[in-house]
């Protein structure tokens, strides 16, 4: 598989992520820290996992 392939699907794996968090927020309340948080721990072990690193 190519480099830009790996890219592509870890930009869509980190897509999927920030739209699960967004559907999990209600959308008149603001996004709390923890589900920042939360969203942001999941993309780093997207991308750590991308380059093949246990998070």
């Amino acid at each position: 598989m190519s480099e830009i392939q790996l890219l592509l699907g870890t930009i869509a794996q980190l897509a999927d992520v920030m739209q699960r968090c967004d559907a999990e927020v209600a959308q008149d309340n603001p996004t709390t820290d923890e589900e920042w948080d939360a969203a942001l721990n999941q993309a780093a072990h997207v991308l750590l996992e991308s380059e093949g690193r246990p998070l």
